[in-house]
């Protein structure tokens, strides 16, 4: 298949991640928790969020490192906080990234080649997932992707040293990388000393901003890292709950695609006596696949770093492979294949999207809110999270595993549970039905997700609020 072809269907396929953006899924708790902190900080110079459950992150977040946030807030200050433009950056960064793939590719394999292997890493759920969710996933991996192309075309030195320290300020996942990357420049550039200067800049920035706040770390930062972690169980246990087991396990598409990753691992593994070019990163598969085995949690979507470890692994790793012509030519029916399996998850979203796009609508399902609650009032609105974008200035918003950081009491207008159709509670009083019923998905739809629709409910004392879960 031609390049332009395969650059035709990227544009249809970004084009339709742009569509699908307010309507798969209408909101979750991960992108309410991570920009609420970003516009706290655009919108009041603070940086505090009362939506995480750790301790005083009312007064001061640092339950997280803060690089993805402090670039939504600048984003924050430019476009508009609703639904659609906070996720919109996610998409951005899919597109970034995309791109960097395709250079990385194409400096090692001819263009037909990397072309399809472009499509097939960026058509990845797991990236999908990252992209629409307001994670910072997709900036890690836009980071990392730099330093590899940065390795390749011998970008400059210190550029890549700051790269490393930006890394280091996006997830944990990430601190492996970084810090294997970092030593490596140090160590190929004769141990020059003035390479650590970039590399500190931003941490030395970080560590200055967070002074104040020191006592927050343990509480925060600390213990939301433990949270993650899988320090516990025997070692099958930890193993057979391992990213790859569970990702294959929950995966609903693309199932070549873990099994892929299983198959790089092993093959680098193999090839590691051989790989003079490429032990490094070889090397660095290994590492970090086994920090995720037995250190992290078995978080499947937030552990990209495995993922983008992979990619850089996939060029050398085909052109080992008998019948693909040293990573010339990939035979037409294999490319094709690729490219369907590629375009199967989003093209399934989309179509769930259009055969339920009323009842997906945020701007009718906010509408509905705003109606059934008051508006002269201040009124507080718990949990399901398409209410966080009601954004009015009488309506505060709260998550039920964080009402306690918000006062029953300083809520004349009344308290109200927002939540699925299918969470019924009789002991509270009903308010209304979201009236849109939901659509049963076909049999010859593949996927099965669904939207089964809202129930309001207004939650009279201070006893039954705390009795909330």
């Amino acid at each position: 298949m031609k390049p332009s072809y395969l650059l035709l269907i990227l544009i249809l396929y970004f084009t339709l991640c742009f569509f699908l953006l307010p309507i798969i899924p209408i909101a979750w708790i991960d992108e309410v928790m991570f920009a609420d902190a970003a516009k706290n900080l655009a919108q009041t110079g603070r940086y505090f969020s009362r939506l995480w459950e750790l301790p005083h992150t009312e007064e001061f977040l640092l339950g997280h490192l803060p690089l993805w946030q402090l670039l939504l807030a600048i984003w924050y200050k430019v476009f508009p906080t609703n639904i659609f433009w906070t996720r919109v950056p996610g998409i951005l960064l899919y597109i970034i990234l995309a791109l960097l793939v395709w250079i990385y590719y194409k400096k090692q394999l001819s263009l037909p080649v990397a072309a399809v292997l472009t499509l097939a890493c960026i058509g990845d759920k797991a990236f999908f997932e990252a992209a629409r969710s307001v994670r910072m996933d997709l900036l890690g991996a836009v980071l990392f992707f730099s330093l590899a192309i940065g390795e390749k075309f011998a970008w400059n030195i210190y550029l890549r040293s700051f790269l490393c320290s930006l890394l280091v300020l996006v997830h944990p996942n990430f601190w492996i990388a970084a810090s294997f990357m970092g030593i490596s420049l140090f160590w190929e550039n004769k141990r020059k000393a003035i390479l650590v200067i970039p590399a500190l800049i931003p941490i030395i920035f970080y560590l200055a901003w967070i002074f104040p706040w020191r006592h927050l770390i343990a509480d925060q930062l600390l213990s939301h890292g433990g949270q993650h972690m899988h320090l516990s169980g025997d070692i099958f246990s930890k193993v057979f709950d391992y990213f790859y087991f569970r990702y294959f396990r929950w995966y609903e598409v693309q199932q070549l695609f873990p099994i892929l990753y299983i198959f790089t691992l092993f093959i680098g593994i193999a090839l590691f006596p051989k790989a003079k070019e490429t032990r490094k990163w070889t090397m660095l598969l290994i590492v970090q696949t086994l920090f995720l085995a037995f250190v992290t949690g078995n978080f499947a979507r937030y552990n990209m770093p495995v993922v983008v470890c992979v990619w850089i692994m996939l060029p050398w790793v085909l052109v080992k492979i008998p019948g693909l012509s040293g990573g010339k030519k990939i035979p037409q029916f294999l490319q094709l294949g690729i490219i369907l399996l590629a375009l199967y998850p989003i093209s399934s979203r989309a179509i769930i999207s259009l055969y339920q796009q009323d009842e997906r609508d945020p701007k009718e399902v906010l509408k509905w809110i705003a109606e059934n609650i008051p508006q002269d009032e201040k009124t507080l609105l718990v949990d399901e999270a398409i209410g966080y974008y009601l954004q009015r200035e009488t309506t505060d918003f709260a998550l039920i595993h964080t009402k306690d950081k918000f006062n029953y009491n300083q809520y004349p207008g009344g308290v109200y549970w927002l939540t699925y159709e299918s969470q019924v509670d009789s002991n509270l009083k009903f308010i209304s039905k979201y009236p849109i019923e939901s659509k049963e998905l076909p049999n010859w739809i593949p996927i099965r997700q669904t939207y089964h629709g809202l129930i309001l409910y207004q939650i009279k004392g201070e006893k039954k609020y705390k009795e909330l879960k």
